[in-house]
């Protein structure tokens, strides 16, 4: 009965997927999922490969993470690595993202995706291309995107813009309507060691989290979707680690990440 009901458990999350759409955009950044994804204005470094490029621009470390989330506790797995470094007066990165189940019902996602951000004063530009590959049951199909934003800064203040899917290719041609465009709008306030962020996705949905930077420590929390998150890093010289744990309606979702800069 157990299986059986995972199985279900596995068909409801699939039929949830569906209708998200396959190629959907989709945060990995851990930090980002402790504060609700509220990091088209507030994100940066190897974090923004999943936020809003334009993060990408101030990268002057090389730094890498790799992250692990169990997507409502039924089996779905995401799993990424990421690398950013300084490229020609801005950033570059890279990342490459799975998600999906094999074992008992067949739904995979694959992603591959290049960045790269630059700066001028305060207003800074990033642009993303990514390719998709879904492998399941119900077929085969890929799908290439572009994604872009802006993120700009007056003091402790500072704002983003990030379009994903703006320009959107799929084979077969008609898994287009999979690939859905959102547009984000969000504004960020620095306090001392205290964030408080927010933003718009597509004119409709609102998110927004908080971080406490107490040094070693940094505790963390939002609110999206009527469903809270919350998380906490732990930063040990040039190493982090970060939790996350969303609550939602189809399941909970735990992540963990780990981050080093060289």
């Amino acid at each position: 009965m157990r299986k059986v009901g995972l199985i279900l458990g596995l068909l409801l999350a699939l039929a949830t997927l569906a209708q998200a759409d396959d190629f959907e955009h989709r945060i990995v950044d851990v930090r980002a999922k402790a504060i609700a994804g509220s990091v088209t204005a507030a994100g940066f470094g190897v974090g923004s490969l999943s936020g809003n490029p334009a993060g990408l621009a101030a990268q002057n470390r090389w730094e890498a993470f790799t992250t692990y989330s169990d997507l409502f506790g039924l089996g779905f797995a995401q799993q990424d690595f990421s690398l950013a470094l300084p490229f020609l007066g801005g950033g570059l990165g890279f990342a490459y993202t799975t998600m999906g189940n094999s074992e008992d019902v067949l739904y995979e996602i694959a992603s591959t995706q290049l960045s790269y951000g630059r700066g001028s004063g305060s207003l800074a530009w990033g642009v993303s291309l990514r390719r998709g590959a879904l492998n399941s049951t119900g077929g085969a199909a890929h799908a290439f995107a572009l994604d872009a934003g802006l993120r700009g800064t007056r003091g402790n203040f500072s704002w983003g813009i990030a379009g994903h899917n703006l320009y959107v290719r799929t084979d077969p041609v008609s898994k287009a309507q999979s690939v859905p465009r959102e547009i984000k709008f969000g504004a960020a306030l620095q306090a001392g060691a205290f964030l408080l962020s927010g933003e718009l996705i597509n004119g409709q949905e609102l998110c927004f989290g908080i971080e406490q930077d107490l040094g070693a420590v940094k505790l963390r929390a939002g609110f999206k979707e009527s469903s809270p998150t919350f998380g906490i890093g732990i930063q040990q010289r040039n190493w982090l680690v970060d939790y996350a744990y969303e609550l939602g309606e189809l399941g909970n979702t735990q992540s963990l990440g780990l981050s080093r800069q060289f």
